[in-house]
């Protein structure tokens, strides 16, 4: 009986991984954040890219992206869905605040605070 579900375990476990796979390799440009860089660590303070899907990188100048900040995303109404990388440990309060065409926010293991 045990030996029938392990078919349907991997499967869904696939089907949870899918939304992530991928999404890093069709990054937004750097270019399109701002940052500061405090302690060989990165926090994203705004964003300016034209909006869609957005994939918040890893790694920024080879530091990793640990932080998006309040406001980051204050008021934008072209991003439609935020795709948030392992890296990142804190979602700070507000951080999409006012982002009314918003409607989906992927994110991998590693997040540890939201607000």
């Amino acid at each position: 009986m045990k030996r029938k579900h392990v078919p349907l375990f991997l499967l869904l476990a696939a089907l949870i991984c899918l939304p992530f796979v991928g999404a890093q390799g069709s990054g937004t440009p750097i270019s399109d954040f701002s940052y500061s860089i405090n302690e060989g660590q990165v926090f994203i303070t705004g964003y300016k890219g034209t909006g869609g899907d957005v994939v918040i990188p890893s790694e920024i100048e080879g530091l990793p992206v640990v932080s998006i900040g309040q406001t980051a995303f204050l008021d934008n109404l072209k991003v439609q869905s935020v795709w948030i990388p392992r890296s990142v440990r804190r979602i700070e309060f507000g951080a999409f605040s006012g982002c009314s065409n918003l409607n989906s926010i992927s994110f991998a293991y590693g997040l540890t605070s939201i607000g």
